[in-house]
């Protein structure tokens, strides 16, 4: 009898560990396949993907024409640089937004003289390409092999070269966040998955892909975790700027002298005071230093010990301080390239390593190219 009970003790414990295995696998499969998308540089552990424009032709006779390529690049953790497509244009750089699922890149193209409009995966080899959808709309991100997309104002997801229809939104909204295969706007969370809808207050996200850092409907700043924890970091939050998967977040709000300051959130919630905006716009040498912030006229990242920050203003600039505090840096202006990212989520610009991957803009803000820039 005691054999047999131990026996079905080992019995019983063997399937609590498997159905506990089970499920933190399926917790992590939703994180792992959703993907958001950029318009600068997306990487994962296989490597990178990112884009380079360069002119490439003039007509000595005829100055006024001339061809620019912007290269879609792939590069491995070893270095090794592949150009998996060069997409051709006179003037304005065609819109591109990409995202990578393995060693599979996604990305959506428009305004190329080259390629036909559409939404297409391409093997890190440049192998297999695979047009998913003959149109381009604003690529999101991915969950699983399904790009996610917005047009006007309804979200798709793209299956078996067909838009799928998710939801339609009040208004033409950049409030849009996907998240642990979640769709979050307007006050709601689309379960991607099951195709349920729930209430999910939120005023405005930032998303990795281990946390989205939200401001709640009573202005806390709450870190949430794909397991659904919510963690409370502060309160009285007017904007949240960005975050990483370190539990580390910039955020907004009025100091004791009714200035908007930037804050961190550290992983252990110690908060750190980092600067206010009247500061970050006279680091940035703007024409008006004094007015007022608004939601969304700056985006952050963490990048090797320092807090990043690109700035809205007459030209959108770079601005560094310590993520601890101490003195504000001027980095570098970008010209006129608008400060919204493509993916609704503020990629405006991407961190790897020490650097950072964004757009710039020519003198005469005509034309838009791609740049990164070491960190130090």
């Amino acid at each position: 009898m005691k054999k047999l009970y131990s026996i079905l003790l080992a019995v019983a414990l063997v399937f609590s560990m498997a159905t506990q295995v089970v499920f933190v696998q399926a917790q992590a499969t939703a994180t792992e396949n959703t993907y958001i998308a950029s318009n600068t540089m997306y990487s994962n552990g296989y490597g990178k993907a990112y884009v380079e424009r360069e002119l490439v032709n003039t007509d000595s006779d005829n100055p006024d024409v001339v061809e620019f390529a912007s290269k879609l690049i792939y590069e491995d953790v070893n270095g090794q640089k592949t150009v998996l497509k060069s997409f051709i244009d006179k003037t304005n750089a065609p819109y591109l937004a990409l995202y990578i699922r393995g060693k599979t890149v996604y990305y959506a193209v428009s305004g190329a003289q080259n390629a036909a409009d559409g939404i297409y995966s391409i093997k890190s080899n440049g192998s297999g390409e695979t047009l998913l959808l003959n149109e381009c709309d604003i690529l999101l991100g991915g969950y699983g092999t399904m790009p996610i997309v917005k047009n006007a104002n309804s979200l798709y997801k793209i299956t078996n070269g067909q838009k799928v229809k998710i939801a339609s939104l009040q208004k033409d909204t950049s409030g849009i966040v996907l998240f642990n295969g979640k769709l979050y706007f307007e006050n709601k969370a689309y379960n991607i998955d099951t195709g349920k809808t729930k209430t999910f207050t939120v005023k405005t996200a930032v998303a990795t892909k281990q946390y989205m850092y939200y401001i709640s409907g009573s202005d806390n700043l709450v870190m949430y975790d794909k397991q659904d924890n919510k963690t409370y970091l502060a309160k009285n939050v007017c904007d949240v700027l960005g975050g990483n998967d370190n539990k580390n977040v910039v955020f907004a709000k009025k100091n004791s002298k009714g200035e908007t300051t930037f804050y961190r959130s550290s992983s252990t919630n110690r908060i750190y005071t980092l600067a206010t905006y009247t500061q970050l716009r006279k680091t940035a040498k703007f024409d008006n230093v004094n007015v007022a912030y608004t939601s969304s006229a700056a985006t952050a990242k963490f990048v090797n010990g320092k807090a990043v920050f690109l700035l809205k203003g007459n030209e959108n600039t770079f601005v560094q301080i310590k993520n601890t505090g101490g003195t504000t840096e001027f980095l570098r202006s970008c010209g006129k390239v608008p400060a919204s990212g493509v993916n609704y989520n503020r990629s405006v610009f991407e961190t790897v390593g020490k650097k950072i991957y964004f757009k710039y803009s020519d003198s005469e803000g005509e034309s838009t190219f791609y740049t990164n820039l070491d960190i130090k």
